[in-house]
């Protein structure tokens, strides 16, 4: 290896800043033995790079031996993670279904309940009311009985008080229908025992105004019927 330091340089260097020639001298070649030992060629820079080149290999070779195991390490512990999991999760599938069922079988057992106790409360609440709704229609009843039998009574009483007034009535008409009688044969007769003296229009006059009485008497009876 050859020396790339200038002692000689640094000599006068150290000369200028005010040093001894002796000790400059000195210090510049003790500089220039510590450099040359530890000065690198291009030569050892190259077998260094290639001794890093190999040990990067290698390091790299054992780091992708080291990974590919790490690797099948971890897909051997995930496979085994994983059908563990699964099968934990099998186990609390089942758990969850047998719950549910019993849930849900327990929620049936309580509607059925429930639905049999409405039902039986509907009946109880119906029959009341059907035994209510007889009792009103039976009161009803005998209140339209009562008022049906009052009406019936009211109408049988002016019923008969009418058939009194129209018996009245005959009474009164056949009473009149005798005087009616009596006055025509009185006419009559004083038409006999008259006739010499009346004019026929007095006559005629007299036998009209009997024909109208008779049917004014007529009309009476047909309209009191």
């Amino acid at each position: 290896m050859s020396s790339m330091l200038d002692t000689l340089a640094i000599s006068k260097r150290l000369q200028k800043a005010g040093d001894t020639p002796e000790h400059a001298e000195a210090v510049a070649e003790v500089f220039g033995m510590v450099f040359q030992e530890n000065v690198v060629t291009k030569t050892d820079l190259r077998e260094a790079c290639d001794k890093l080149d190999k040990k990067i290999d290698t390091v790299a070779s054992t780091l992708d031996k080291k990974i590919d195991t790490v690797a099948s390490t971890l897909d051997k512990k995930i496979d085994t993670v994983a059908s563990t999991l699964d099968k934990k999760i099998d186990t609390v599938a089942s758990t969850l279904d047998k719950k549910i069922d019993a849930v849900a079988s327990m929620l049936d057992k309580k509607i059925d309940a429930v639905a049999a106790m409405l039902d039986k409360k509907i009946d109880t609440v119906a029959s009341t009311l059907d035994k209510k709704i007889d009792a009103v229609a039976a009161m009803l009843d005998k209140k339209i009985d009562t008022v049906a039998s009052t009406l019936d009574k009211k109408i049988d009483a002016v019923a008969a008080m009418l058939d009194g007034k129209v018996v009245g009535l005959d009474g009164n008409i056949q009473g009149l229908d005798g005087r009616i009688l009596g006055l025509e044969q009185r006419g009559e007769a004083l038409a006999a025992r008259y006739e010499s003296r009346l004019s026929r229009a007095v006559l005629t006059l007299f036998v009209g105004l009997t024909g109208v009485i008779s049917l004014a008497t007529s009309l009476l009876m047909t309209h009191i019927k």
